[in-house]
């Protein structure tokens, strides 16, 4: 690699961590965040709260017949079977055991798999703010959510201020997670994350941000899972 193309490979780096992440570590790099007192502590120091939950800013946005929706209609047999295996674990919030670690300047923080995974098994449901999007929106942190609004616009699940240690899953090329949709029994649907590969205990846990997300910051995708 040239010094010139280093250089501009180095600088997009140190900028999409800037802009991404915006912070440093907090007290020993090494660390493992494993009990729930440290992780709420991690969260407060980097300007988010910790919420097992998502936060409804409409509660219409949760008021449409799903079963009724273009989208469900053409993924019933998916969604179905992604319900029948997952929504239970959902709504009874048993995620998988994980800890957070500072990983470098690059990448920020990371999320590891406190236990092997098994492929299949349910890692955990994606929390923050179900809300519209708006116009020069900021979505590091968001997942475009499963239905429009009652309006017609599209809604996001945004974990920027607000969320849970999947927030800080990385992006890799060939990751260990996907996202699914999980429609509950209270009629909503829910984002959440399953192994679609065995994980051993101490890897990191990955998922892909799709093409979308790199697109609108003019970069290639980075694997942070190499770093």
């Amino acid at each position: 690699m040239s010094v010139s193309v280093k250089t501009f490979f180095v600088f997009w780096l140190t900028l999409i961590s800037t802009v991404v992440y915006g912070y440093k570590p907090i007290g020993e790099v090494q660390k493992k965040h494993r009990t729930l007192a440290e992780k709420v502590n991690l969260f407060k120091k980097v300007g988010c709260k910790y919420s097992d939950k998502v936060d409804v800013a409409n509660p219409q946005h949760f008021q449409n017949n799903p079963k009724k929706n273009e989208y469900y209609i053409s993924y019933k047999a998916m969604i179905d079977e992604d319900s029948k295996k997952y929504a239970s674990a959902v709504k009874d919030k048993k995620n998988a055991k994980m800890y957070l670690q500072w990983i470098s300047d690059t990448v920020g923080y990371g999320v590891y798999a406190d236990q092997d995974i098994q492929p299949g098994d349910y890692i955990g449901e994606y929390t923050g703010v179900l809300r519209p999007i708006k116009d020069n929106d900021n979505l590091d942190y968001a997942w475009y959510y499963t239905l429009d609004g009652p309006d017609g616009k599209s809604l996001v699940v945004d974990g920027k201020k607000q969320g849970n240690e999947l927030r800080f899953i990385n992006h890799a090329n060939d990751p260990n997670l996907k996202l699914v949709s999980v429609l509950g029994d209270d009629g909503a649907f829910r984002l959440a994350y399953v192994a679609q590969k065995g994980v051993p205990k101490g890897q990191q846990l990955t998922v892909s941000y799709g093409s979308g997300y790199w697109e609108c910051r003019g970069v290639n995708p980075v694997d942070f899972s190499s770093f």
